[in-house]
């Protein structure tokens, strides 16, 4: 199995803050699919990695990751991240294998132009959240009103907005309109007892939407319908 940069870049989300076990790293489920969630308000997924864009050569034996996934220590992902090659190097070797390691543990594996780099960490405990069922539930409701925006730009106005309003609850409230309306964002400025207002345009995508792809559609039907991935006759389960 492998992780995209994409893929382990899930662990920006993942907090340690008042959380335990598995809810503590970042979640790699039965078909490759990674998780990670702050424990309260947000859950990010990233959809397998597609062996075939990989360019990797063999290095070493491949960890069978079972069907009800694994959870690894965030630190362990983060420290991976940096080791990926910098740019130039291809979008094929943007990606790390996860590898069986000394002691029952998971390696993440990543080769630059020179080195091959391995962090090594034992899988967290615990059971991770029903993410699946999360994203069942928050898509089947989210289809009243869809608008597509510049995700640059929506991040440019939470920040501004967010240094206009230090000392606010960390709400912003949001109107929608269409899928051809302007995005209203408000936030409360207690202090000065300003409100702030933003207003964000919409991307015009001529009626179309973002399709599903398979995984995607598997987790709005809410069925597993995955089998455990790794390394096959070299490979040997880890976690549980």
């Amino acid at each position: 199995m492998f992780l995209s940069k994409a893929g382990m870049t899930v662990v920006e989300v993942a907090s340690g803050e008042g959380q335990h076990g598995a809810m503590t790293g970042v979640h790699v489920a039965g078909d490759g699919s990674t998780v990670a969630s702050d424990g309260g308000s947000i859950l990010l997924a990233v959809e397998p990695t597609k062996p075939e864009l990989v360019q990797l050569p063999d290095v070493g034996v491949m960890a069978s990751v079972p069907p009800g996934g694994v959870t690894l220590e965030a630190e362990q992902v983060r420290q991976a991240l940096k080791n990926l090659p910098g740019k130039g190097s291809g979008t094929g070797a943007m990606y790390a294998a996860v590898v069986e390691a000394v002691g029952g543990k998971i390696g993440l594996v990543t080769l630059d132009r020179k080195y091959q780099h391995q962090v090594a960490a034992l899988p967290v405990p615990g059971r991770f959240l029903d993410w699946r069922g999360m994203i069942k539930a928050a898509r089947g409701r989210a289809t009243v009103t869809r608008v597509a925006v510049n995700r640059k730009k929506l991040m440019q106005l939470l920040k501004v907005i967010d240094s206009a309003c230090p000392d606010s609850d960390n709400a912003v409230f949001i109107e929608l309109g269409g899928a051809e309306d302007p995005v209203v964002l408000r936030a409360p400025g207690y202090a000065t007892q300003q409100n702030v207002v933003g207003v964000l345009q919409p991307l015009s995508t001529q009626g179309r939407w973002l399709e599903d792809t398979d995984w995607e559609a598997r987790l709005r039907r809410g069925a597993d319908g995955v089998a455990a991935l790794g390394g096959g006759a070299r490979g040997r389960k880890v976690g549980g």
